[in-house]
């Protein structure tokens, strides 16, 4: 097998991937002002409304939508697994239980122990005990109390509310509750990650995938959250099956971020993991047809994931099932017993709603959101200056340097994005109304 070392030196299943790919694309409109009232006051032009549209030949940042996925699993809590992404499980979880169970060998559940412990909550003794699965509620939830609309955090938090069991409860094991919560507020992924909410995993595969059966033009994907600031948006996609276990994708037709993706499911003789790969770059202009026409040369500069048949653990079992399945939480309920998961096999790849909260399956974060917030604090504000010099749109704060900064337009496209080497950061742009964003500090910007 071929390993990556970390520089591109490729795998097993074709050219090396290039991760940190960015694009950008051109829309070839133009960029025009309308003002609608213009006021003199003191010899000076007020201008009371500016509409802009886009100018000719001025690049807008392209977004690959793939590229906030984390390349691994997550191993131990808040910690991202390594090893060769193709066949690397990482540990299991059970939904909202911050307890990694092993990938591998026997793992035994409570049905098998006895000791103290109080039935009939989150707050359980059993919950905080590590290496075991817990199955005292029956099959479909390890807890009571659960939620349809409660997210993983909701139930870390429920079981910390009344305290960490007594000292000595476990033998040769004690726990606290900032172990048990750890160190991203009750989340299980490393801080500046997060699991998957269930419009972000949209954003991975909205179309439920059957190899060899896909012919699906303008297909409506509904509620995707590309970004990951909460607004969801229907887009317009395109997918066709390449072979029995390849379909490609153009996604969000029309859109800043539209996208051609590669999905291949790959059966490796002889081993027990298998693996679902994605790629995805921009279209540049590609219609579908030609899409599918593309050699894999063709994905090579494409940013790419993959998704080990990680398998599950049930409750019942004490071993690993895997029967070439994977199966990753998303972050939310789907009700009161039930979870969302990103599953696939050999013959599909859909986002299911009907996976018990008692199984244990892999976790796959997505990079959270920087971004400017839905409420914008200006706290601060007044160390970020915004504004105009020699027909520059200038940014400059004490301590810039190493922050991101973005720009975005009045329609909340990022147009420009950076991370300063300064204190003072200047951008060339065309003349209109933009938003920049340092950290929670947002002001406006009229370049004239």
């Amino acid at each position: 097998m071929v390993t990556d070392n970390g520089e591109g030196c490729g795998s097993r299943y074709g050219p090396p991937p290039f991760r940190k790919l960015t694009r950008e694309k051109s829309y070839n409109s133009i960029y025009t002002i309308y003002l609608k009232t213009i006021i003199m006051e003191n010899n000076t032009l007020l201008l009371s409304m500016v509409l802009l549209v886009a100018m000719p030949g001025q690049a807008q940042q392209y977004v690959n939508p793939l590229e906030r996925w984390a390349q691994y699993n997550v191993g131990e809590l808040n910690t991202f697994t390594t090893g060769d992404e193709d066949i690397t499980r990482g540990n299991y979880y059970q939904f909202g239980r911050n307890v990694a169970l092993a990938s591998e060998g026997e793992v035994l559940y409570w049905a098998n122990q006895g000791g103290p412990y109080e039935d009939g909550s989150p707050q359980n003794y059993r919950v905080w005990h590590i290496h075991l699965l817990n199955n005292f509620n029956g099959a479909g939830n390890w807890c009571t109390g659960g939620l349809a609309a409660e997210k993983w955090e909701d139930v870390v938090a429920r079981t910390v509310a009344n305290g960490a069991p007594p000292a000595g409860t476990f033998e040769g094991y004690d726990y606290t509750v900032d172990g048990y919560v750890g160190n991203n507020g009750g989340s299980p992924a490393p801080k500046g990650w997060h699991l998957p909410s269930l419009a972000e995993a949209k954003s991975l595969i909205a179309f439920k995938i059957t190899y060899g059966e896909v012919n699906e033009s303008d297909f409506t994907e509904t509620d995707v959250d590309i970004l990951g600031n909460g607004q969801k948006q229907n887009y317009k996609s395109d997918y066709r099956s390449v072979d029995q276990l390849t379909v490609v994708a153009l996604r969000f037709k029309g859109t800043p971020y539209e996208t051609a993706y590669y999905y291949s499911f790959h059966n490796a003789e002889g081993l027990e993991i298998n693996t679902f790969e994605i790629r995805a770059k921009p279209s540049n202009g590609a219609t579908i047809d030609q899409i599918k026409a593309w050699t894999i040369g063709d994905w090579g500069d494409a940013v790419v994931r993959y998704f080990p048949t990680t398998g599950l653990r049930r409750t019942g079992d004490r071993l690993v099932v895997m029967d070439s399945q994977a199966f990753y939480w998303v972050g939310e309920a789907s009700d009161a017993n039930k979870a969302h998961t990103i599953t696939f096999n050999d013959t599909r790849v859909l986002i299911s709603n009907t996976h018990i909260k008692s199984n244990a399956y892999a976790l796959r974060c997505v990079r959270d959101y920087e971004g400017p917030a839905t409420n914008i604090v200006d706290q601060n504000a007044e160390e970020l200056f915004v504004g105009q010099e020699n027909g520059n749109l200038v940014v400059s704060k004490h301590s810039l340097v190493r922050n991101a900064v973005y720009v975005y337009s009045p329609a909340g496209t990022i147009i420009y994005q950076a991370r300063a080497n300064s204190n003072k950061l200047s951008v060339q742009l065309p003349k209109g109304i933009y938003l920049v964003k340092v950290g929670n500090i947002s002001k406006k910007v009229i370049i004239k």
